[in-house]
């Protein structure tokens, strides 16, 4: 039977559309919910780039990038790029290949070859790119050495 030809009641119909307003309603307080809760994330994220050693880090940063100068920064971070993407396809091999284990000592969690690059990066991470961020890496890590290079800097 065609939809056109069924007759509901015009009881049903009144609960159908009242069903559906209240289902509207919810998803309309789920959304603003969500929303409201994105917002307030955004704004911890952006609030947390006034926090001491973050500042730091960042001074820190500044003042590595203005001696080394761009195109060596570049040169260096596209490395440490290199190193993680070689990892990420050893973790996540194509079908077929086998996966490398963690535990070899090339797959470490951090740029061996190039401290200071894997510093710089896990700041600009840090300060540009939160969400990419390696926080235990970049709390225990950075904080301590860069804000006392941002100390000598400021005192110097």
């Amino acid at each position: 039977m065609a939809r056109s030809q069924v007759k509901i009641p015009k009881r049903k119909k009144i609960n159908i559309k009242a069903r559906r307003v209240v289902k509207r309603n919810r998803a309309n307080k789920m959304q603003s919910k969500t929303e409201a809760r994105w917002k307030e994330h955004q704004r911890y994220i952006e609030n947390r780039k006034t926090e001491q050693w973050i500042v730091d880090a960042k001074n820190s940063l500044d003042w590595f990038l203005e001696i080394m100068g761009k195109s060596e920064w570049d040169r260096r971070k596209k490395s440490v790029v290199a190193y993680f993407k070689k990892q990420q396809m050893s973790f996540f091999p194509d079908k077929g290949t086998e996966r490398e284990e963690l535990s070899e000592p090339e797959k470490r969690i951090a740029y061996h070859q190039d401290w200071i690059a894997w510093y710089l990066y896990l700041v600009e991470s840090l300060y540009h790119r939160p969400y990419v961020n390696e926080v235990s890496q970049a709390c225990s890590c950075l904080s301590p050495p860069l804000s006392g290079i941002n100390r000598f800097v400021r005192n110097a």
